[in-house]
């Protein structure tokens, strides 16, 4: 590329170092024919390639002169080239100005500098450094939990990455440059940490370039919290889901379950070849769309009906008037008899459990002890047995298409026994009478398959509030359980079952 001394004076006069100044220039032609610039990309990173292109219909052996402004304000320029295209690779971030001018190639070589005919405006680019995120895998969690950081890879070639961590006291410690982006440590005690990350090609790191490494544009803060007994059910209700898929994969490797801690059946897995074949069966419809079935008729999927102020007063009374429970308040009470219903919609079918358990991690139900599923039997084998022995959901094709609860008729009361577990957190026990759960769901009836509306008996849920270092939740901590028996109404009728 020549400098701008290297120019005719003339085209001195006609480009200056300013942008203003460039459009400015005397004595240029006005632009018949019209000469346009296109470029490759608008935008772009540091290190990628940007191609001009340039048009001048009607110059007879038209002669191409590309200019550059940098992000400095610096202009250069290309020779006269027989070309209509040129590449240039931007190397720091910035706005470029890209013009053309063109001459035919006689008055090139007459240096009639004045007859270059140019665009209207510069062909503008915008270079960005590429963003760079990290990502934990968690950014609240206890001391002694690990805790995964993640950084993408913004197109860095042969990328490395390299990983910082301030503790609580203020020090930061860093890793190495490493090969994978993922790295995982954990917090030994409580406080806040800040994480920042790097990335930065293996060729800069063996040269020791390090400014050339990218990173967010700020830490990622962690909150560490001393360990409660609410992440020792975590981890307790963890172990077990995972026992849990463990044997459900076993049993059922067809499973076409991703989402973690809610083993999710999908109609595919009703529709398996290996479960047609097995029980001899038809397909189910894949959707109650798909079946003719208006959805608009019946509450939304996982809604609560029949709750209303008078009900919620009247559960306040009745839990207040309990020993023990005088303090609560219609806030606590409300959630207390949420999380008793959602707990019921999550084992009947929300999300067609493959395991009987409600998801502890649901961001409205506080959770179900460990303990208390393994006192209920609710166990692995059972489950699986649940699923696919002579009765189970894929023999009976128990496939949950839609549900809701219905609370009107929901009462509050004390339980048999005070729940002693965990000894010194349970603040107050309550038990929730007459949840009924109704579900849309495939079935088996009178020799066909059909969908139809199958109310579950009436249920009681007890639940204990547990309060540890300043928080508190409701958990569940055990309840009745009844199967649906015939359907209230079929809503589609589908083939004989063989």
């Amino acid at each position: 590329m020549l400098s701008r001394s290297m120019r005719a004076a003339s085209v001195l006069a006609l480009v200056s170092t300013s942008f203003a100044g460039m459009l400015a220039a005397p004595a240029v032609q006005a632009s018949t024919p019209v000469v346009t610039l296109q470029a490759s990309a608008t935008t772009s990173q540091p290190g990628g390639a940007i191609t001009l292109t340039a048009s001048a219909p009607g110059v007879s052996q038209a002669q191409y002169q590309f200019w550059l402004q940098n992000p400095q304000g610096q202009w250069s320029s290309t020779p006269y080239i027989g070309s209509n295209h040129w590449t240039f690779t931007p190397s720091q971030p910035g706005t470029y100005h890209v013009m053309v001018y063109v001459l035919s190639q006689a008055n090139v070589w007459a240096h009639r500098w004045s007859q270059a005919l140019h665009p209207t405006s510069p062909a503008t680019v915008t270079v960005q450094n590429p963003t760079v995120t990290l990502q934990p895998s968690t950014t609240n969690s206890p001391a002694g939990q690990a805790i995964t950081l993640t950084l993408n890879n913004p197109g860095i070639a042969q990328a490395q990455y390299q990983f910082w961590i301030r503790y609580p006291n203020g020090q930061w410690t860093d890793t190495p440059y490493l090969s994978t982006n993922q790295w995982t440590f954990t917090p030994s005690q409580a406080g806040t940490y800040l994480a920042m990350g790097y990335v930065l090609s293996r060729p800069n790191v063996l040269a020791h370039n390090w400014s050339a490494a990218l990173h967010p544009a700020t830490p990622v803060t962690l909150t560490i919290h001393n360990p409660t007994i609410f992440d020792q059910f975590q981890a307790q209700n963890q172990q077990f889901l995972n026992q849990s898929v463990y044997y459900e994969r076993k049993a059922l490797p067809w499973l076409s379950v991703t989402i973690a801690n809610d083993d999710t059946l999908g109609i595919s897995d009703f529709n398996n070849p290996i479960v047609l074949n097995q029980y001899h069966v038809p397909l189910l419809p894949v959707s109650l769309a798909a079946a003719g079935i208006a959805t608009s008729a019946f509450p939304a999927n996982n809604a609560i009906v029949g709750e209303t102020p008078a009900l919620v007063t009247q559960w306040t009374q009745e839990a207040q008037a309990i020993p023990g429970s005088a303090s609560l308040t219609s806030s606590q009470v409300l959630q207390a008899v949420t999380t008793a219903v959602q707990a019921n919609l999550l084992g009947d079918g929300n999300g067609n459990g493959a395991i009987f358990l409600a998801n502890p991690d649901s961001p409205t139900v506080s959770g179900i002890r460990n303990a208390e599923l393994q006192q209920e039997q609710k166990n692995p084998t059972d489950a699986v047995t649940a699923l696919i022995g002579p009765q189970g959901w894929f023999a009976q094709r128990n496939y949950v298409y839609q549900e809701w609860a219905d609370v009107s008729q929901v009462t509050i009361s004390a339980p048999p026994a005070v729940d002693p577990y965990p000894a010194g957190h349970v603040v107050t026990t309550l038990q929730v009478n007459n949840i009924v759960v109704n579900l849309i769901m495939g079935g088996i009836y009178q020799g066909h398959e059909i969908i139809g509306v199958y109310p579950a008996p009436p249920v009681n849920v007890s639940v204990d509030l547990i309060q540890d270092n300043g928080q508190e939740r409701w958990y569940i901590s055990w309840g009745t359980y009844g199967n649906t028996g015939n359907p209230t109404q079929v809503l589609w009728t589908g083939p004989a079952i063989q």
